[in-house]
């Protein structure tokens, strides 16, 4: 079957572009679907053939997205019942981190995938590395899977090689020990990524 949950928020984006029915902005994926129609005018239906294989295209990316990061979390859980609540955990903070970074959530699920391959983190530490590879890659000007990788092997123990960076770990640090220097570090990286997304696109809360 189509994968339709990660594909939602676009269609809704879209419906709202065209004016049909309510004036549904579909959150981060109204925003999406603004840069997807490419200008496209009401009037303009011969576009939407190849509109919807974008759409197609996007919800395949998602579905991949999706395969993947369930492919790695179940390594981490023991059992089904335990593996769906951390997906379903990760998805709300998905769709935060995609509204607050300007990026679609199917990215960060693959980002996330990553990072749970690295360092078999999860819950709230997962989230909290993810928003910290973002800002750390804009701020490093390298790739979000490089600086997920560094700093999510150096807070599961290993060498993460950040000194480069500007930060220095404790040996024998805890992980929340090593989150509050990294956090020091990236915070203001951070909170400017999530400024200037604000500033590009709007508050995507009170979209939703």
């Amino acid at each position: 079957s189509f994968p339709t949950r990660r594909s939602s928020d676009l269609m809704g984006g879209i419906i709202g572009q065209l004016g049909i029915g309510r004036n549904w902005s579909g959150g981060f994926g109204g925003a999406m679907a603004a840069g997807a129609m490419g200008g496209l005018a009401v009037g303009a239906l011969q576009q939407l053939p190849q509109l919807f294989r974008k759409i197609y295209s996007t919800g395949m990316e998602a579905h991949q997205a999706d395969e993947n990061f369930r492919a790695g979390l179940s390594r981490t859980h023991a059992t089904v019942t335990q593996l769906n609540a951390e997906m379903a955990l990760q998805h709300g903070y998905q769709r935060q981190i995609a509204n607050d970074y300007a990026k679609s959530t199917y990215e960060i699920e693959n980002l996330e995938a990553r990072i749970v391959g690295f360092s078999g983190l999860t819950g709230e530490k997962l989230r909290h590395i993810t928003e910290l590879s973002l800002a750390a890659a804009k701020q490093w000007q390298i790739a979000p899977e490089m600086a997920a990788r560094r700093l999510s092997v150096a807070l599961a123990g290993g060498q993460g090689n950040l000194a480069r960076f500007g930060i220095t770990l404790t040996k024998g640090a805890s992980q929340a020990q090593k989150l509050a220097e990294m956090d020091k570090a990236l915070g203001g990286a951070m909170d400017s990524v999530k400024e200037s997304t604000r500033s590009a696109y709007g508050d995507f809360d009170r979209l939703k």
